[in-house]
């Protein structure tokens, strides 16, 4: 009897420390460029259960309309072939056929949105086109326009100077677009600090995906940040869950662990008992030969802004798993 008490009190010991709470009414997403591109398709599908998003050098959900050649070209240099009208009709026949989550769930909530004065690769128009297409849903939206940024995400400290558009796509700007997304999405927020370098954790992408995870374009490995108050379950509210999505050529693959580590968005988690999970993509040579996640239908030209895209699929389970109490 003692030895099975024992037994019995050391694995609630290991279930404590390999599970933490997390409050499903606090889950968002943000990305940048194609990242940005996926977080408004990830939003758009699954409206109902997240409460925010932020775009960064992103435009609309379904611009490239399923063809290589309009994302690579419209939904880059093109806001004067921005088609609003196609897009929501394509949102709203989704929403009807059960696809993504009804529309109306975007009505209210926080949506960021950033592009920089000197971004010469995807034009601020375009950027713009989104902020119009969640307007139409009635999403509260906040639009960054002028800072003379290149095509990045910005921090405070690290990165390339700030007008470039050049690898690793992170700039010192003496400003954080991670802080100020995650504020529009959060109200309430405490000040940054410091991230902890320890409080990062690899996992399997394999583990949720249909098939091996290079035939989705998508890494084997992933990364989550767990901020400490997370870790040691001192998070009476339970946890937020924020899932930021890089760029082409961000993946860890090709810049290391720089978009995970160097982007300040673990700054901001530290703080907040935020997790926040970085999924990696990798490139693949004949269908996405620079890394990015889809968002002009490389896995599927129908499905891959609907809940049965491939790639939405894995970071559903991703989110799923978390909110169960789970690591990945």
């Amino acid at each position: 009897m003692p030895f099975a008490w024992l037994l019995g009190f050391v694995l609630c010991i290991v279930h404590l420390v390999s599970s933490f709470p997390i409050d499903p009414r606090q889950v968002s997403v943000s990305g940048l460029s194609a990242g940005g591109y996926f977080a408004a398709q990830y939003f758009v599908a699954h409206s109902a259960s997240l409460c925010g998003a932020g775009i960064i050098a992103g435009g609309p959900y379904y611009c490239a309309q399923g063809e290589k050649s309009k994302g690579f070209d419209d939904c880059r240099y093109r806001p004067e072939r921005m088609q609003l009208d196609t897009y929501i009709a394509t949102a709203d026949t989704n929403a009807k056929w059960g696809k993504i989550d009804p529309t109306y769930n975007m009505r209210y909530k926080p949506v960021w949105l950033f592009s920089g004065l000197n971004d010469t690769v995807v034009y601020q128009g375009v950027v713009a086109a989104g902020q119009q297409f969640f307007e139409h849903y009635g999403a509260v939206t906040q639009g960054e326009y002028s800072m003379n940024a290149g095509h990045c995400i910005a921090t405070e400290t690290y990165g390339n100077p700030c007008p470039t558009s050049n690898s690793p796509w992170i700039n010192k700007c003496g400003y954080s677009a991670a802080k100020h997304l995650m504020h529009h999405i959060y109200k309430g927020l405490r000040p940054a600090v410091p991230q902890w370098p320890e409080n990062v954790y690899p996992f399997s992408q394999a583990k949720y995906t249909d098939g091996p995870p290079a035939q989705h374009s998508l890494d084997n490995i992933g990364y989550y940040y767990i901020p400490s108050a997370c870790q040691s379950n001192a998070s009476r509210q339970g946890c937020k869950l924020h899932i930021a999505f890089h760029g082409c050529h961000e993946g860890s693959s090709l810049i290391g662990q720089q978009w995970v580590r160097e982007t300040q968005y673990n700054d901001i988690a530290e703080a907040n008992e935020m997790i926040v999970v970085y999924p990696q993509v990798i490139v693949d040579s004949e269908k996405n030969p620079k890394g990015c996640l889809d968002y002009w239908g490389y896995t599927g030209p129908e499905d891959y802004v609907t809940k049965e895209g491939p790639q939405l699929k894995m970071v559903e389970r991703i989110i799923d798993t978390l909110l169960r109490g789970e690591k990945l």
